[in-house]
């Protein structure tokens, strides 16, 4: 009796100990037969072990602060397209990526780089996942027109780095900086991936992938690669997201990979007293 009476307090706290697993997906009712019953108390005890409330992206949610650093503004306007806007801490950004086919000053970036060329490029130059049909595609979908809806385009970092900017005037390409100040924002880099990822952040962080420095394209899927405005040395720094992983994380990469662009509002300095 006494070991009955046990299992069916366990049982009994079935539901409430199942909503503070790590993923904050588990069901009680493991084997979906409509009851909760002995199949289901073996889950839950095979789920025991050490857990904080920061593995869990949903419960992490809860706790970033609401956000008004784009002054209500909901979107901005770039060469003739609609860019949506989205506050998150004291940052405002873009709600998607970049996809403009002209520097600031209205010059062109070169485009239409095969294999080969890109491979040679020294200056600024842009693509579209899968746009060369010359150029092997690892991953994704092979259908340009999607991704550049999906997407948006894909740059070398010596576009990042040209004088003429990608970003309309008063944004810029985020620096290593800001995108560790929105991880920050995010409660850490440890969460900050699945965060970006999920449609309630209104940051759309999809996974649409690069262009490598030989220009094949690959990891459409898999993770998400966005330039930063920072170099060092002959290497520039960029971020990822990867499907497998909560993090947003950081690497130093040749500067002739193709990576997506978010641009950041440039935040007015306070005037010298």
């Amino acid at each position: 009796m006494k070991h009955a009476a046990t299992i069916l307090s366990l049982l009994f706290l079935l539901p409430v100990l199942a909503k503070a697993q790590p993923d904050c997906t588990w069901q009680p009712d493991l084997n979906a037969d409509g009851e909760i019953g002995t199949t289901d108390l073996l889950g839950l005890l095979s789920a025991f072990g050490p857990w904080t409330r920061a593995t869990c992206p949903e419960a992490r949610m809860q706790d970033i602060p609401e956000s008004d650093a784009c002054n209500g503004q909901t979107f901005t306007r770039y060469e003739g397209r609609r860019y949506p806007l989205v506050s998150i801490g004291n940052q405002c950004w873009f709600a998607e990526n970049l996809r403009t086919t002209t520097y600031g000053n209205g010059q062109r970036i070169l485009a239409g780089l095969n294999s080969g060329e890109w491979l040679g490029a020294s200056e600024g130059a842009m693509s579209v996942y899968a746009e060369e049909e010359e150029s092997r595609v690892y991953s994704g979908n092979p259908d340009a027109t999607t991704n550049l809806d999906q997407f948006g385009r894909l740059y070398n970092w010596f576009a990042v780095d040209d004088w003429r900017s990608l970003c309309p005037a008063g944004w810029a390409v985020p620096s290593l900086e800001d995108w560790k100040k929105l991880a920050q924002s995010l409660g850490g880099e440890e969460m900050a991936g699945a965060l970006l990822k999920m449609e309630q952040i209104g940051f759309h962080a999809r996974l649409g992938g690069g262009r490598n420095y030989g220009g094949f394209y690959g990891s459409a899927d898999k993770a998400g690669l966005w330039w930063t405005g920072t170099s060092v040395g002959n290497l520039a720094w960029y971020v990822r997201v990867d499907a497998d992983s909560p993090s947003l994380s950081w690497q130093k990469t040749n500067p002739k990979m193709g990576a997506a662009i978010r641009c950041i509002q440039v935040q007015a300095k306070p005037p010298r007293h």
